[in-house]
């Protein structure tokens, strides 16, 4: 798995380790009934996503919040797993990543 991050430098190539390399259908079943795999996922895909924020140029992402009220973690992990649901051929670092924009596209301007 590959993501590529791009700045207004480059774009950069990038290998996913960890549970965020699992395609979606391994997701689904991993948490199927497992409340401590989902939370266990969930921790990668914020862990994921507090580094896509540390890598972001100075400006960019400043006030993201991973965690808004408009949008707390229950709805989040359910946003996973409705992305997964959706997109069995992509991985769970595309649903992260999806989560990131979905996160974006809510914070207020």
């Amino acid at each position: 798995m590959a993501i590529y991050f791009i700045n207004t430098a480059a774009a950069q190539n990038v290998k996913i380790t960890g549970l965020g390399a699992s395609n979606c259908v391994k997701y689904m079943n991993d948490i199927d009934g497992n409340e401590a795999a989902e939370k266990t996922y969930f921790a990668w895909a914020q862990g994921f996503m507090n580094g896509a924020l540390v890598r972001a140029p100075a400006g960019i992402d400043d006030n993201l919040d991973l965690i808004p009220r408009s949008f707390p973690v229950v709805d989040q992990m359910s946003f996973l797993k409705n992305w997964c649901g959706s997109n069995h051929d992509n991985d769970f670092s595309d649903a992260s990543l999806a989560l990131f924009k979905e996160l974006r596209a809510k914070m207020p301007k």
